[in-house]
This record gives C-alpha cells, sequence and structure tokens, in this order.
C-alpha cells in the first residue's frame, strides 16, 4: 500500500474453550472440635463452544426447506398472438431453470408451433430434469391437464408431444398462455461408480515368470432421496418469469420482428379455468 504497511486479519468460525481448575486446598482446615480435617480434592471445569457460522448454516438449511416445500411452479407467457410468428415449427420457448421438490436444475420447454414430429397446429410442452430422478407430476396449459411420470435415466425431456391446438391454449382477452406444473412425487438416485486399483507393490514378485497383473477392482455407491407429498399448508408456489424473447437469443433464424411490445398488466385475473389448489406465499423465491 501506499503507507508501506501489511494488514494481517483472522476471522474466527469456530472456537471451543475449556476451562480445568482445581480447587485449592486451604493452609487450616479444622473440624469443630479444632482437629485437622482431611482434604477433600474437588475441580471445576467449564467448556464453551463458539460457532459464528450459525446463521449461514441456517440460511442454507431454509433454503434446502423452501425447495423441497415447493410444489407447483407457474410460468405465464404475455403476448401469445405472436408467438406463432416468431417461434415457428421446431422453436423453443424455454423458461428460467427452477428448484422443485428437492430436485435441482429443472426447466419447462414449450414449442408454440409444435415439435419438428407434432401433428400441424398442435403445441408441445416438456419438462427436463436432472438424471437419476423419478417424478409423478401434471402438465397444465390453461384449463387441460396432463399426467406424467417418467424417470430419467439420462439427462432429457419428457412431455407431451401433441398437447392441444395453439389456439386452444390462451385466453384472447389477457393475450397470455399459462404453464403450471405439479409435482406430486419425486425422488432422486445419485449414483457414483469409484475404481479401486491395487496397490503398486501388491503383485510382485521376483520369479523368473512375470506375475499376471491386477486388474482394478470397481464399487457402485447409489443413495436415493425422496420428496414425500406435503399437505396444502405447506405447499410454495414458484413464479417464473414471463418476459419470453430472451430465451430463444441463440437461434438465428428465430428472432422478434419489430421488436417488443410493452407487456401487459400481470395482475389482471387469470382464466376462470386456471385454478390451483395450494398456498401462494409472499415469500416464495421469485426467478431471476
Amino acid at each position: 500500500s501506499t503507507q508501506n504497511t501489511l494488514t494481517v486479519g483472522v476471522e474466527v468460525l469456530e472456537c471451543i474453550a475449556e476451562l480445568d481448575k482445581k480447587c485449592e486446598k486451604p493452609e487450616v482446615y479444622l473440624d469443630e472440635n479444632g482437629d485437622e480435617k482431611p482434604w477433600l480434592e474437588s475441580s471445576f471445569k467449564l467448556s464453551r463452544h463458539v460457532n459464528n457460522r450459525v446463521l449461514d448454516m441456517v440460511k442454507t438449511q431454509m433454503d434446502y426447506m423452501k425447495k423441497r416445500m415447493t410444489r407447483r411452479i407457474e410460468w405465464r407467457l404475455e403476448q401469445a398472438s405472436l408467438m406463432l410468428a416468431n417461434f415457428p415449427r421446431g422453436a423453443p420457448m424455454r423458461s428460467k431453470e427452477f428448484d422443485a421438490a428437492g430436485i435441482d436444475g429443472m426447466q419447462l420447454h414449450f414449442y408454440p408451433a409444435g415439435y419438428d414430429t407434432s401433428m400441424q397446429g398442435m403445441c408441445s410442452l416438456f419438462l427436463s430434469a436432472p438424471q437419476g430422478c423419478t417424478l409423478r407430476c401434471s402438465l397444465q396449459i390453461g384449463a387441460e391437464k396432463k399426467d406424467v411420470n417418467h424417470t430419467f435415466d439420462t439427462t432429457g425431456l419428457c412431455g407431451k408431444l401433441n398437447y392441444m391446438r395453439f389456439e386452444w391454449c390462451f385466453d384472447k382477452e389477457d393475450d397470455c398462455v399459462i404453464i403450471s406444473l405439479d409435482i406430486h412425487e419425486a425422488h432422486v438416485d445419485l449414483v457414483a461408480k469409484v475404481s479401486h486399483p491395487p496397490p503398486v507393490a501388491v503383485g510382485v514378485r521376483s520369479f523368473p515368470k512375470e506375475a499376471q497383473p491386477l486388474i482394478p477392482l470397481g464399487s457402485t455407491m447409489k443413495l436415493t432421496r425422496y420428496a414425500d407429498s406435503l399437505p396444502d399448508v405447506l405447499r410454495e408456489v414458484k413464479i417464473l418469469p414471463s418476459l419470453w424473447a430472451g430465451k430463444n437469443r441463440f437461434e438465428l433464424d428465430v428472432k422478434v420482428s419489430g421488436g417488443l411490445k410493452p407487456l401487459k398488466d400481470t395482475k389482471k385475473g387469470r382464466p376462470k379455468s386456471g385454478g390451483f389448489a395450494g398456498r401462494r406465499s409472499p415469500s416464495s423465491p421469485l426467478l431471476r
């Protein structure tokens, strides 16, 4: 620095202090008759534990509990009347990645004009999740709900190829598409494979004939994490961002023509058929 000084700091995250003190024997220890009494040895012990990381640990656990309690995801897409013109067949609209029911890295994929192999005029909706998770859930567009039960052996997509006709999935007054995901049950299988090579000195002999080389042994460790169903009182609802134009910025053949128009007021009422059971918490995290 300019003052030619070096500053060294220490941050104490956790410490344990112990005190072990023996009681000192008095010089004269007499009984009622004036005779010297035997001294009984005694000691005093004190242990104090201070942890300055409690707040961070509590925040981590609270975030994890919020992920487990989030069972409903809502995705509101504005300007539905412009989707077919800006997202042709095979062009997806992808939501922000979100965490729910204890599973990280899930994402919704909506094809307004349908997937490459879908029927003409039908839209497609898929859900992507990490490898090893099993979901029993339901996907909903407007009033149309479809159940999905799938195990992701590899990271990929699952959902409905021919979900419904696009003109039936949005309200023409609000000009928006409301997509929701309800997770009923979920569990994740975490598998780790490890190779155990033998020590270098094992199998070495001084015989004229060389020893047969040893083959490393392998092992597999499997961990299953369950997310059971929750009562409606503990259910959390997560709202995904509704701005959709930036989701497709890496595809050169699909661009928004004429720029973005102002979004409509999101406080307007939903379609009458798009109700849901559960509690909307004011503390539900927003994905930004």
